[in-house]
């Protein structure tokens, strides 16, 4: 994790690349408060990386964009692809053998065939598998970017997310079972 002297040392290298940035003497501690759940080797990758291809100094939110990338080797599978390993999980394992499949596709893949169904998959006809594929890319392209947008937070922010949501949820899940 990114140390306050990390966080300094990323300022005045962006500092150095970018002359017209200017580091204030609290700057450094705001920074950390947002960046100190990333790693201090992948917070500078993400700063070289940026100040590298980037014509103004980097946000908050762009450097962990950058470090998230990194951190993806940006070489997750896109929606197509990943239909692709679902089609021959299914030619592969068939629709009874959702154990072996989820084990070949992954967690993340896994994540969007169950919200179509594995069973429903597995036993569709040819002239089904248009569909699927289209609803496939959706629930992807939705998951995905859910996923994005919380990994872009902290941890310290998630994890507060996270709480405030499953409460709220929890607090749904009593009102209506009262009434």
């Amino acid at each position: 994790m990114s140390s306050i002297k990390d966080v300094k040392a990323m300022l005045m290298l962006m500092a150095s690349y970018y002359p017209n940035f200017k580091v204030s003497p609290n700057m450094a501690t705001l920074w950390h408060d947002l960046l100190a759940d990333l790693p201090s080797d992948l917070l500078l990758q993400a700063t070289k990386r940026h100040c590298a291809s980037e014509k103004w100094p980097p946000k908050i939110s762009e450097l962990r964009q950058a470090a998230i990338a990194i951190m993806n080797n940006e070489s997750v599978l896109s929606a197509s692809e990943a239909w692709g390993m679902v089609q021959k999980a299914i030619q592969r394992f068939g629709r009874d053998k959702g154990k072996e499949a989820r084990a070949y596709l992954g967690e993340h893949t896994w994540r969007v065939v169950e919200c179509l169904g594995w069973q429903t998959l597995g036993g569709s006809y040819i002239r089904d598998m248009v569909s699927h594929r289209a609803r496939f890319i959706e629930a992807w392209q939705s998951i995905e970017t859910r996923e994005s947008k919380q990994r872009l937070l902290p941890q310290g922010l998630r994890d507060g997310a996270m709480a405030v949501t499953g409460g709220k949820i929890k607090q749904l899940a009593e009102r209506l079972r009262i009434e």
